[in-house]
């Protein structure tokens, strides 16, 4: 309504124009324009005063009177003409619908209950660049950055009840009160993508059509605000594949930003793309968000317990609770399942029988919700038709309440849904099964709908978190009050994969873990999927994905003929497993262990093993590149040669004609239609690349050419050379056109920025140079590299350099020659270093045998890539980002995925390099320790870890049982001991005193008493009872490395550094004997088992047996030729094994001193040697990535372990009345357990349990007539060591999508090469 009023407007016009009202108003809506611009007009019977204030130019008429006008009636129409005048409505409305909008979200805040009470118990949020990142920062920082910022979208990804939407919601109330103080802050727009449906319009201006706005109104909105559209869970939408900007024209929002947040596992791969305009990749930001730190719990607990009222437990109560249950406490690090913790711990706390863990959350939760609904009903008025179906329900309301919860969560999860709609105008609901819900005749189940725990907003239902659906379906499938069944295909099991659905799959893997019934059930699907007449095959690949996910292992299982299409099995292990005519059609088989397993007649087509094969060259591999096409690849050979591969079939195309000496660059011109190469006889050679015929050879360089490459325009190409110089030349004609001098030392790469304009060359005088590419002045020189430069390139937006060398990579700022980031990570020199083609990843090769792949934006590290066996020498991505070459040494090019590994699945386990493995006195249990500070117990028949003992600040290493078994000490870098009970896992009692590295703990005979051994040059011995120090033994000891106890416990030998061995009385400390002969440090020390003897082994390269009773020499053992690394006393004390860096272990008579054998066959450094129990047999673990197993008597090798991804540091043996049992401990984090089988005169090692492995392994193999394996994967196979491989239908269906999007190709263009 136009407001009236009068006024004393001065007079402005002539008044013998004498205009009458109407004509006033007009004019005056004509002219008003600007923010608080007035416009007044006068006659005689009128004045009219027209403003237009604040941002939205509402417009306020104030009309005067001064006699009758006959035109009155006429003048309120035309006014209100104008106030709907779609001339201005959109600037006179938006402020309207603005406020309306705002007033529309308050509202939810407050109608919603979980939203409400989720924001009432908020605490700031922490947030991380990477997924792997060990530092935080409160996240709202980073947001009000990205809104300072010109980027474009910020993505949030979170793991599910991480939190994510109820920091959005925060941030949305936070923005809309502060644009409500200041129009200079975004417009908050807040969307959930769950209950948008997405279609051919873009959803933010069908959202907001269906907030009233006009397309008037939204274009205004588009042109004139400032806007930040929250659009709140990107993976609860349907088509999660699309190309999410283009199809939504984000960039029609030219004053707008996007924050986007979703789980991380429901994005696909190379998933960035999908959030950003092509070539923008600079306006993408992404963070997650952090697990929540102890401090954030504590903030939490005491908000809620001011906010609730009905709990009597204070914050050290709660504390108390979730530290007692590590691993619930390592779960309610999500909001979500903290909050349902505080409600429910001071319930189920009191029933002691019942185990606490997530799902027994989730169990009590629901059970919960629907033994309350006879009380919720009675705040309802309900119909008489109501009343009845609450009669007729009775006491099966909670029964009945739970079924349906479960049916409506499946109907969801079977369409891909979080939310259900209804549109009673057309009679549409979707999914169709909630239509009997929605049904307003059936009153017993709108009962149920009522009661259930959904969120009702408008003719939309959801779940009051996805979590809660998730774990309805799991329910489905598995109650908590399951006690067996048979498969069925009507079975919810068999009605659709959950490969997909992660949290689902985490919630059975508990329920396996708690019911061996279920366990039991799932095995039976397997087994009934052999029958291929059973229409049970989807229940089976769900059954052995669970399974495999709860780290299930189906070593040796007889799985002949199984169906299992589209199971996941990635990182199962299958060792010696029976799989021949099984179905195994898009099985997921990333890092699997299936050594030995038999695959012959399997059904293989479109399995996904996560690799590519190598390509095996005949010498060694320097540079290799992608054409930019991506339909060639070339590799530089040191013989000169270059190689060409298609890369639809990586068939070798006939070899280029040779350079005569090593080629070490190579370069396609970016139409793909040249090769240009330089090589160490000094010269650049231009080809033609599809003939292969060479067109120029550019001679002038005077030493050898390190670096080609092409501009962006292909006109010209810059080489740089151990001559100091680069030179640029004309790439057709072959010209020289400039020489680049001002290096002090080799210059060993160039590389030219994106749009050409310059150069960056690379040196061993220290330095990157930044040159004008036309004119060659020189425009910044890049120091600060702490040796040569060996690698440099461009960012593809160009403000970025990284380069590399002996100490590391950097990222430079281009345009101010500022350093960004040092990125730290691997052992030794970085050789090569390379940009993704969207600029969001760095890939690092190094002499360290490693690829490193680093996130560009925040220089941490995502994946460590193992496998070459020599230094890497280049690294190069493909066109699509898809893959990374790398080159190496080793004679090899080896074909990653550059996503490998970003979301799976990580079995429990240490986190690094394992240094010890010891069984229990019983052999019931295995501990380990690490350098990841943990020492961890494993179940020595089921590989079950038992406990993590956390405590230790630096890496443990050495551990060892009390003689009872009741008792474990560690010794640790963190310069204690540490004793702690076997059973419980508390801690008992924490030795201090030494103030160096321990380097050895061992137990006394009777157990009563500890000795440690330190770099402080220290021996100490402890009581176990009181973890009183009784004796420090120094003696001169310089840097204790090895102790040892007598078999009596009455003395102890030392050994370090200081190339002496002491004997010190167990009981007073005092120095009994010095043992002086060696003439380097002693790496290891041992009692015979009678106690008379003594073994050192020292870096002088010789063993030394002495007396134990006298200290007097009795036999000097030589014949090593490198440090021995350890010694061992046979159990009859006949013999000793020592083993040497001289990769040998070598076996000795005790009495006589003389060499028995001389054991060969590593390669690689002896660390680690066990006799088994009956001392028939010695295993040896070596730097070679294998275990040796021998015959003592014969010295000839009965078995040998692969397929270590690391150093076997530790071996140690158990037998039982029937078997013999061996345990390794690895570099590659695993602790294996291995059953020894003989077969003859030899041994077959079979794998028990393992506790991880981050490889695929198929060592042994059989593929024999396999059916429908591409050619690229039966290569990979072949090249991993697969056996008998008669493929009988290699061709691969055109419809099969292979894994990491393998070139899909017909039959005539495929032809297999097994390398």
């Amino acid at each position: 309504m136009l407001p009236i009023s009068g006024s004393n407007a001065p007079l402005i016009s002539n008044a013998s124009t004498r205009p009458n009202l109407l004509t006033r108003v007009e004019a005056i809506h004509e002219q008003a324009s600007g923010e608080g611009r007035t416009i007044v007009q006068a006659s005689e019977n009128c004045v009219v005063s027209n403003q237009a204030s604040g941002d939205n130019n509402v417009f306020t008429t104030y009309i005067a009177l001064t006699a009758s006008d006959s035109n009155a009636k006429l003048v309120f129409e035309k006014l209100n003409t104008h106030a709907e005048a779609t001339s201005y409505k959109p600037l006179a409305q938006l402020g309207t619908q603005i406020e309306e909008l705002r007033a529309a979200y308050f509202n939810v805040l407050e109608e919603v209950d979980e939203i409400r009470d989720g924001l009432a118990l908020y605490v700031p949020s922490e947030g991380q660049e990477t997924a792997d990142s060990k530092t935080s920062f409160p996240l709202i920082d980073k947001v009000r950055e990205f809104l300072s910022s010109n980027k474009k979208v910020l993505l949030l990804l979170g793991e599910a009840g991480s939190g994510k939407s109820t920091f959005n919601r925060h941030v949305t109330r936070l923005l809309w009160d502060e644009y409500h103080q200041s129009s200079t802050t975004p417009i908050p727009i807040f969307i959930e993508l769950a209950e948008h449906k997405l279609s051919s319009e873009d959803l933010i201006e069908s959202y907001l059509l269906k907030q009233d706005f006009s397309p008037e109104s939204i274009n205004e909105l588009r042109k004139e605000k400032r806007l930040v559209f929250i659009l709140d869970g990107f993976d609860e939408i349907q088509d999660r594949t699309q190309a999410f900007y283009i199809h939504n024209k984000l960039d029609y929002w030219k004053n707008a930003q996007v924050i986007i947040s979703s789980r991380p596992e429901d994005l696909g791969e190379n998933y960035r793309t999908k959030f950003q305009r092509r070539g923008q990749t600079s306006a993408l930001q992404e963070y997650w968000l952090s697990p929540t730190s102890d401090d954030w719990i504590t903030a939490y607990i005491q908000k809620y317990i001011r906010l609730s009222h009905h709990t009597g437990w204070d914050l050290k109560r709660y504390q108390e609770a979730l530290n007692n249950l590590p691993t619930l406490k390592e779960a309610t690090r999500r909001p979500f399942l903290l909050r349902m913790a505080l409600d429910l711990l001071p319930n189920l706390s009191r029933n002691e029988s019942v185990p606490i863990t997530r799902i027994a959350l989730y169990d009590e939760f629901i059970s919960r919700w629907w033994n309350r609904s006879e009380e919720r009903l009675q705040h309802v008025k309900l119909t008489k038709e109501e009343k009845d179906a609450r009669i007729q329900l009775g006491p099966h309301l909670a029964a009945e309440g739970l079924k349906a919860s479960q049916e409506m969560a499946l109907a969801l999860t079977q369409n891909r849904l979080v939310q259900a709609s209804y549109n009673p105008e057309k009679g549409e609901v979707a999914p169709e099964t909630w239509r009997t819900y929605l049904n307003k005749k059936d009153a017993e189940k709108r009962l149920l709908l009522f009661n259930a725990p959904l969120i009702h907003q408008g003719q939309h239902y959801r779940f009051i978190h996805k979590s809660i659906q998730d774990y309805c379906v799991a329910r489905a499938i598995c109650s908590p009050q399951f006690n067996g069944a048979q498969p069925d295909v009507n079975a919810v099991l068999n009605q659709f994969l959950l490969v997909d659905e992660s949290l689902i799959l985490d919630f059975l893997v508990e329920r396996v873990k708690q019911y061996s019934a279920f366990k039991a059930y799932l095995y039976k699907w397997i087994e009934a999927s052999k029958d291929r007449a059973a229409a049970v095959t989807m229940g089976a690949a769900n059954a052995i994905t669970i399974l495999v996910r709860a780290g299930v292992q189906f070593n040796g299982a007889d799985l002949k003929g199984i169906q299992i299409p589209g199971a996941d099995l990635r990182e199962g292990e299958f060792d010696s497993a029976q799989l021949q005519g099984s179905d195994l059609r898009n099985v997921k088989l990333r890092n699997s262990w299936l050594r030995n397993a038999n695959l012959s007649g399997s059904e293989m087509a479109g399995v996904q093993f996560g690799e590519w094969p190598f390509l095996k060259e005949k010498s060694g591999v320097r540079i290799c590149a992608y054409s930019p096409d991506g339909k060639s690849f070339a590799v530089g050979l040191d013989n000169g040669a270059i190689s060409i591969y298609a890369t639809s079939s990586w068939e070798n195309i006939p070899t280029l004609s040779r350079h005569n000496n090593c080629v070490v660059s190579l370069a396609y011109s970016p139409n793909s239609e040249q090769i240009a190469s330089g090589s160490n006889d000094r010269t650049v050679r231009l080809w033609d690349a599809r003939s292969g015929q060479l067109s120029h050879t550019l001679c002038g360089h005077i030493n050898y050419v390190q670096s080609v490459v092409y501009s962006p325009s292909g006109r010209q190409i810059a080489s740089g050379s151990w001559d100091w110089t680069v030179r640029l030349w004309d790439a057709r004609s072959g010209q020289l056109r400039f020489i680049l001098n001002g290096h002090t030392d080799s210059v060993t790469g160039v590389a030219y920025s994106p749009n050409g304009e310059q150069i960056a060359s690379r040196s061993e005088d220290k330095t990157v140079r930044l040159w004008d590419a036309q004119s060659g002045q020189l425009h910044h020189i890049l120091s600060g590299q702490l040796g040569p430069v060996f690698s440099v390139a461009y960012s593809p937006n160009g403000n970025q350099i990284v380069s590399c060398g002996r100490r590391g990579v950097r990222l430079w700022d281009t345009r101010s020659g500022q350093l960004r980031y040092i990125l730290s990570g691997h052992t030794n020199s970085v050789i090569e270093v390379a940009y993704s083609p969207n600029g969001d990843q760095i890939a690092s090769g190094s002499t360290d045998n490693t690829v490193r792949l680093w996130d560009a934006r925040s220089g941490h590290l995502r994946h460590t890539l193992s496998g070459h066996a020599k230094n890497v020498t280049k690294v190069v991505y493909s066109p699509n980002g898809a893959q990374i070459a790398s080159c190496s040494d080793d004679k090899t090019v080896r074909l990653w995925d550059t996503q490998s590994g970003q979301f799976r699945h990580i079995l429990s386990g240490h986190t690094h390099y394992i240094m010890s493995v010891v069984y229990s006195p019983s052999g019931k249990q295995i501990a380990s320790s690490s350098l990841d500070k943990t020492v961890r117990l494993w179940d020595a028949q089921s590989d079950q870890l038992g406990r993590a003992f956390i405590g230790h600040t630096n890496g443990i290493t050495s551990v060892a049982y009390s003689p009872n078994g009741a008792q474990i000490a560690s010794g640790s870098d963190d310069k204690t001991v540490r004793l702690w009970d076997a059973r419980s896992g508390q801690l008992r009692h924490t030795l201090s005193g030494h103030t160096d590295f321990v380097r050895g703990v061992v137990y006394s005979p009777s157990g009563e008493q500890i000795i440690s051994g330190s770099f402080d040059n220290t021996v100490r011995l402890w009581d176990v009872r009181s973890g009183q120090l009784h004796q420090i033994l120094t003696a001169n000891i310089v840097w204790v490395t090895s102790v040892a106890y007598s078999p009596r416990g009455d003395q102890i030998a030392a050994g370090g550094v200081g190339a002496k061995v002491f004997l010190l009385d167990a009981q007073s400390g005092e120095l009994r004997h010095t043992l002086s002969g060696h003439t380097n440090s002693v790496n290891s020390v041992a009692y015979s088992p009678n106690g008379a003897q003594i073994a050192s082994g020292s870096e002088d390269r010789t063993v030394r047996l002495w007396d134990a009773q006298s200290g007097e020499i009795r036999h000097i053992l030589s014949g090593h030729t490198s440090i021995v690394r350890s010694v061992m006393y046979s159990p009859h004390g006949n013999q000793i094994a020592s083993g040497s860096e001289d990769r040998t272990v070598r076996l000795w008579d005790t009495q006589s001193g003389e060499l028995h054998h001389t054991l060969r066959g590593h390669t690689g450094s002896v660390d680690s040697v066990a006799y088994s129990p009956n001392g028939e047999q010695i295993a040896s673990g070596s730097y070679d990535q294998t275990v040796r197993l021998w015959n003592v008597t014969s010295g000839q090798c009965q078995g040998v372990i692969r397929n270590f991804k690391g150093s076997v540091k530790s071996v140690a043996w158990k037998a039982t009345a029937d078997d013999n049992y061996l345990v390794t401990g690895c570099e590659d984090r695993s602790v294996r357990q291995w059953k020894v089988e003989r077969n003859g005169e030899q041994y077959k090692l079979v794998l028990c349990w393992s506790s991880t492995h981050e490889a695929l392994i198929v060592t042994d193999t059989s593929i024999e007539n396999v059916q429908g394996l591409s050619c690229i994967n039966s290569q990979l196979l072949k090249q991993r060591g697969a056996i008998q491989a008669k493929f009988s239908k290699l061709q691969q269906k055109p419809q099969v999508n292979e894994s990491l999007q393998q070139p899909q190709v017909d039959e005539s263009q495929q032809k297999c090469l097994l390398m």
